[in-house]
């Protein structure tokens, strides 16, 4: 097995490099600056919103959002990276030398996804010769969805080296900074901006580490490792591990420990609902970050708030010294789940599952999946919505609102 993936990491590798050897003609990109340097006429801001910047985002559920947001035949993009990687195809687009309006770019955090669309619109020439590369690898460190088989079965090789790619990202990020979100380290660090020291050292050293992972195998094995381990893992019996309900866009993933978030994740892809559980009556229930963006692959059903759920399974809990608790639904990936008097950080909710405590609960699995999956047909049959593109925060909550929960908790 190891064999089979340093092999596919090489010939990925080999391929990148030949074509980079073929010559494409280059073309200078945008300048990376500080969110707080961001200027309305000359900075492009990517994976976030400004109050007066233009943008590339797939953040787009409020209407000031949608009015600065450009589209230049980038529609149809799940992820921000990828969307970038079509504006890249516009030579002039990120190219000041060949008329472009802007000459710098921005964004106000640093992830895999805002990192990645950064370096794509410093670096337009280098991206074309990347561009399934670096789609699949914002799909893995945004969404969290790994598939590394293609549809015949046979071994995806660009995905392996994606994985490699963004294990990297995260390992070093860690190393050297700081885990996403922890904001009063980055302070302590004296960074003006979350995530700015990432960015002017990360840029730089990217195109390298496309071209040949190998050469810091060091820096991201011990993930990698782990990630495919657990995918081998959870996809041996998918007929007792892995249950799709589809028609609630949600599935159920048992695993005898919490996971890695990549290897969890890619039981649930076309699906928005994850519900894990685990040895010892261990459960969490996580709203998918599909549910946060405006997804264009497919059509999705709303969030559902999750808190009268949490209410609910209050009222049933005995284990002593914890209680149910949900974060609401305008949260990038809320999580319902017992919790003692602390509850977790925006920091350790973004976490992998298996670097949290997770907390055993006196309802019995059967019992607990029983009322989760109860709760979220209810919603979506009472209300008779059906998946569509494009939906709004306004429209989330309009959904919410019209649901008659006294029907579900009397029935």
């Amino acid at each position: 097995m190891e064999a089979l993936k340093a092999t596919l990491l090489f010939v990925a590798s080999s391929a990148a490099v030949l074509l980079r050897q073929q010559h494409m003609p280059t073309a200078r990109g945008l300048r990376y600056v500080s969110f707080g340097d961001a200027q309305p006429r000359s900075t492009l801001v990517v994976d976030c919103t400004h109050p007066s910047c233009r943008q590339l985002t797939h953040h787009l559920k409020l209407e000031k959002q949608r009015e600065l947001h450009l589209d230049v035949g980038t529609l149809g993009a799940d992820s921000t990276t990828e969307q970038l990687v079509k504006a890249a195809t516009l030579t002039s687009f990120l190219c000041p030398l060949r008329g472009s309006p802007f000459t710098t770019v921005s964004s106000n955090h640093f992830d895999v996804d805002s990192f990645l669309s950064v370096w794509v619109a410093c670096n337009p020439t280098e991206a074309l010769v990347h561009k399934d590369l670096l789609t699949k690898a914002a799909t893995i460190g945004d969404f969290r969805e790994l598939r590394l088989s293609k549809d015949d079965g046979t071994a995806d090789e660009v995905s392996f080296k994606a994985l490699a790619i963004v294990c990297w990202l995260n390992s070093e990020e860690r190393r050297l900074f700081y885990r996403p979100f922890e904001g009063k380290i980055s302070r302590a660090m004296g960074e003006g901006e979350e995530g700015d020291l990432k960015f002017h050292h990360f840029l730089p050293l990217l195109g390298g580490v496309l071209d040949d992972p190998m050469k810091v195998e060091d820096q991201w094995k011990e993930e990698y490792g782990r990630v495919v381990e657990e995918y081998s893992l959870i996809h041996q019996d998918t007929a007792t591990r892995i249950e799709r309900h589809d028609d609630i866009s949600a599935v159920v993933i048992r695993s005898k420990q919490p996971l890695h978030y990549y290897s969890l994740f890619s039981a649930s892809i076309g699906l928005d609902t994850v519900i894990s559980l685990h040895e010892g009556q261990r459960y969490e229930v996580e709203l998918k970050y599909t549910g946060y963006i405006d997804l264009k692959s497919r059509p999705t059903l709303p969030r559902v708030e999750i808190e009268r759920l949490s209410n609910r399974l209050n009222e049933l809990e005995k284990a002593p010294g914890v209680t149910w608790h949900a974060n609401r639904i305008n949260d990038s990936g809320p999580l319902l789940r017992l919790e003692t008097d602390r509850h977790l950080t925006k920091a350790e909710r973004y976490g992998h599952p298996f670097e949290r405590p997770i907390y055993s609960s006196s309802l019995s699995e059967k019992q607990f999946c029983d009322i989760v999956l109860s709760y979220f047909r209810h919603a979506y049959k009472f209300s008779g919505v059906t998946p569509q593109n494009d939906w709004t925060w306004q429209a989330y909550t309009s959904f919410n609102k019209a649901i008659d929960w006294d029907a579900w908790t009397s029935a």
